[in-house]
């Protein structure tokens, strides 16, 4: 099965949430099958990936290994 959803249209969409550090995400994606991870600052951004992802035509399966930490701000 070829790959109709590519990462960058995955993350195009992720940044329509304003997370504070998009870069802490990463972003996987094998024959539909989404794989997230690394770090988000709350539970309430991990569920709102997860949700969104959810809605993206092409993704079967969402395998979410975000963890919650706090993100040090570049100042």
């Amino acid at each position: 099965m070829e790959n109709s959803i590519t990462k960058r249209q995955v993350a195009d969409k992720l940044a329509t949430l304003g997370l504070a550090e998009p870069n802490y995400v990463h972003i996987e994606i094998n024959e539909g099958n989404l794989f997230l991870k690394g770090y988000v600052q709350s539970w309430m951004d991990r569920d709102n990936i997860e949700d969104l992802a959810r809605s993206i035509p092409g993704i079967q399966s969402i395998v979410n290994d975000l963890e919650i930490r706090t993100i040090p701000h570049a100042d």
